[in-house]
């Protein structure tokens, strides 16, 4: 299919807050330096060391990285990279956990949809799976709510603002089964008493990831999978880690941590 960007959107208002976006990025000026030297950073690295085997730091031995392979990459171009913040590693992980929470029971979900390109690659994998569940997609689509703390969550209200919801419905246009909650968490959960399979939650700060477990954790199915994007990362530690550690310290389930900054959990 042809992608549509979701920073365009295809109608006027979308434009305008994608313009908008491109003279703030992100809102906050160290969240833009943060993300441009990670974006340039990332971009040259691959170049010299993307590969099917990829080198380890600091053991430097190479694994088999799978999302490097052609016809991966193939399928995040466009549609998917285009509009996201996800490196090909954590894009492999969400794929790879929703083929397998295609095969259970509930609904899936994601928290922090952007400009929806972890969203779409969700919405392909169901599709190719067969499933017919419901994808039900979470954010205000206005960037970081008023809740987030620069001095802990490495965030401002407004970041991440440089997105429309009118380019989020125009990129998902050909998934019927994708379901947008416009708003801010926790009040976009209310009246949704589903049973989820996977829920992948990306809201970066420690509120809002506090509200997100409280809310899928009791209506995940046996079996189902929570992963959490920024779990690992730096940045992160007194937010989106802070907030899972402590919501699972009492629990018998215990988050496990990826190598790419990603954590999850499964539901026993």
């Amino acid at each position: 299919m042809n992608c549509v960007h979701a920073r365009d959107g295809g109608l006027q208002s979308g434009i305008a807050v994608a313009e908008a976006g491109d003279m703030q990025v992100q809102g906050g000026i160290r969240n833009r330096i943060r993300l441009e030297v990670q974006r340039g950073g990332r971009a040259l690295l691959r170049r010299l060391l993307a590969r099917r085997y990829s080198l380890v730091v600091p053991n430097f031995y190479r694994v088999y990285t799978p999302w490097f392979e052609d016809d991966f990459r193939r399928l995040l171009q466009g549609c998917v990279l285009d509009n996201t913040l996800l490196t090909e590693d954590r894009c492999y992980f969400v794929q790879q956990f929703v083929r397998y929470a295609a095969q259970l029971p509930g609904d899936f979900a994601e928290c922090g949809v952007y400009r929806g390109g972890s969203a779409y690659l969700m919405a392909e994998t169901m599709r190719a799976a067969g499933s017919a569940a419901t994808l039900h997609l979470f954010d205000t689509f206005e960037g970081m709510p008023d809740t987030a703390r620069p001095e802990s969550d490495s965030h401002a209200q407004g970041d991440f603002g440089d997105v429309s919801y009118e380019g989020v419905v125009a990129l998902l246009r050909d998934f019927t089964f994708a379901s947008l909650h416009r708003g801010f968490i926790p009040h976009t959960f209310a009246g949704l008493d589903t049973t989820y399979c996977f829920a992948h939650i990306d809201v970066d700060i420690y509120s809002t990831t506090h509200d997100c477990l409280e809310y899928f954790y009791p209506r995940l199915h046996t079996g189902g999978i929570l992963l959490f994007d920024d779990y690992g990362h730096r940045i992160y530690e007194h937010a989106q880690r802070r907030a899972v550690d402590e919501f699972f310290a009492l629990i018998r389930e215990k988050p496990i941590v990826l190598p790419t900054g990603q954590a999850f959990v499964i539901k026993l």
